[in-house]
C-alpha cells in the first residue's frame, strides 16, 4: 500500500514538473521580442582623398652620372735634366695648389748659360758703340773734304752697324731663352689639383716632353646628364633657352657610408644632342667639390637634382588619382558634399616617382580621390577612409 502511494507521488510531481515547464516555454516565446525585417544596405566603395591645396611648385628632374675634371693635362718638364727635387704631394691621390714646386731639375747647366747669354749682350753693345764712333769719326772726315757731298753708306759705315744691331737682337733672344730655360727648371702645379698618377723620382733623368705626371683641376669640376625634349624645356640651359652664362641650380648627392652629402651646382652649358639616344647632354659644374670633407671626388656616380621653372598655381598629387577618358583626355575624381563622385578634367604638366604635376583643372579645397573604384562612375556614392 506504501508502495503505491509512493508511486502515486512520484507521478503526481512529474506531472507538475512537467506542467511548470510547459507553461514557462510557453510564456518565454508569448514576450520574445519580435524582429523586424530589413533590407540590407548596398555596397558602398572606401575611398582614400586628399584636399586640393595649391601653391607656386618648382619642377625638379632627377638624373644621374659620373664626377669628371674640367681640367686634365699631362705635366712633362720643357727642358732636360736631371730631378733633383720632387715634392712629397707628386702622389697620386694627393691634392697641390696652384704655383706648388712639384719638380726641381738641375740647374747649374742654365745658369751657366744665362751667364754666358748677358756676357754675349755685352760684348754686342761694346761692339755696336766701337762701330758707331767709327762711324761717326768717318763721316765728320768725309764732311771736312766733301762739305757737299752726303758721305755713302760704306762711309758711314751703316752695313757693319746693322749686322752688329742684328746680332744685339740675337743676343737678347738668347738672354731671353736663357732666362726661360732656367725658369723651366722648376715645374709649377698650374692649378689646383689632383694627382691622377705620377713617373718620377730623384735622380731620374728627365727630357724635354717626357710625360711625368697627370693632373686633373680640382678648382671645379662637372657632371654630364643626359635629359629628353619634355624635361629640357623646363630647365634653363645656356646657349639654349637662355643667354645667361649659368642656369638652372643642380643639387648633387653622394652617399659616403651610411651618410648622404650635397653639393650646389649649375647648369653651364649643353653638348650636341646624342645621335643614338636622341638625348640633349647638360654639364653641371660644380665649384671647390675638395674644400670640404668628404670630396666631391673625381670619379665618383652621383645623383643630380635640377631644379627648373616654378608652375604656380599646381598641385602636386600621386599618380594613382589620374584616369583617361575614351578619348585620351586626363580627369580625375572629386567628390561632392554628400560624398559622391563627380568627374574633372585637368592639365598634367608632368609624372615623375609616382607623382603627377597638375596646372590646371583643380581649385582649392576640392577633395580628390586617390584610389577610385575600378567601377567608379559620375553620383557613385563612396566613403572616405581618411576622414
Amino acid at each position: 500500500m506504501k508502495d503505491v502511494s509512493r508511486r502515486i507521488l512520484q507521478l503526481v510531481l512529474v506531472i507538475l514538473v512537467l506542467a511548470i515547464g510547459v507553461g514557462l516555454t510557453r510564456w518565454i516565446i508569448a514576450t520574445k521580442p519580435k524582429i523586424k525585417k530589413t533590407r540590407p544596405p548596398g555596397h558602398v566603395p572606401l575611398v582614400k582623398t586628399m584636399t586640393v591645396k595649391q601653391r607656386p611648385i618648382t619642377v625638379e628632374i632627377d638624373s644621374e652620372g659620373t664626377v669628371r675634371p674640367v681640367a686634365r693635362i699631362t705635366l712633362s718638364p720643357q727642358i732636360s735634366g736631371k730631378a733633383v727635387e720632387v715634392s712629397e704631394n707628386l702622389r697620386t691621390g694627393k691634392l697641390v695648389r696652384k704655383g706648388e714646386l712639384l719638380v726641381k731639375i738641375e740647374d747649374e747647366d742654365y745658369r751657366i748659360a744665362l751667364i754666358r747669354a748677358k756676357a754675349e749682350i755685352q760684348k754686342t753693345l761694346a761692339e755696336l758703340s766701337r762701330l758707331k764712333e767709327d762711324a761717326r769719326a768717318s763721316v765728320d772726315e768725309w764732311k771736312s773734304v766733301n762739305p757737299d757731298v752726303p758721305p755713302p753708306p760704306l762711309v758711314a759705315r751703316e752695313p757693319d752697324i746693322k749686322a752688329a744691331e742684328a746680332a744685339l737682337q740675337a743676343a737678347r733672344a738668347g738672354l731671353k731663352k736663357a732666362e726661360l730655360d732656367l725658369k723651366r727648371t722648376e715645374i709649377r702645379a698650374p692649378f689646383d689639383a689632383i694627382v691622377i698618377n705620377e713617373d718620377v723620382d730623384i735622380g731620374q733623368y728627365l727630357r724635354a716632353g717626357q710625360a711625368i705626371a697627370t693632373l686633373a683641376s680640382v678648382e671645379e669640376v662637372e657632371i654630364r646628364v643626359f635629359l629628353n625634349e619634355k624635361d629640357a624645356g623646363y630647365l634653363y640651359i645656356p646657349g639654349i633657352n637662355t643667354k645667361e652664362e649659368s642656369g638652372s641650380e643642380a643639387l648633387v648627392s653622394a652617399v659616403y657610408g651610411t651618410k648622404k652629402y650635397t653639393w650646389r651646382g649649375r647648369i653651364t652649358r649643353a653638348e650636341p644632342v646624342d645621335e643614338k639616344t636622341r638625348t640633349l647632354p647638360v654639364v653641371v659644374v660644380v665649384k671647390g667639390p675638395y674644400r670640404g670633407l668628404p670630396p666631391l671626388a673625381i670619379g665618383l656616380f652621383v645623383d643630380v637634382k635640377l631644379r627648373g621653372r616654378t608652375i604656380s598655381p599646381a598641385v602636386l598629387m600621386p599618380k594613382t588619382a589620374l584616369r583617361w577618358d575614351s578619348e585620351g583626355r586626363p580627369f580625375v575624381w572629386v567628390l561632392d558634399r554628400e560624398n559622391r563622385l563627380r568627374k574633372r578634367a585637368v592639365v598634367i604638366e608632368r609624372t615623375d616617382n609616382g607623382k603627377a604635376l597638375i596646372s590646371k583643372g583643380l581649385s582649392n579645397g576640392e577633395v580628390v580621390v586617390l584610389s577610385p573604384p575600378d567601377t567608379a562612375t559620375e553620383g557613385l556614392k563612396v566613403r572616405v577612409l581618411n576622414k
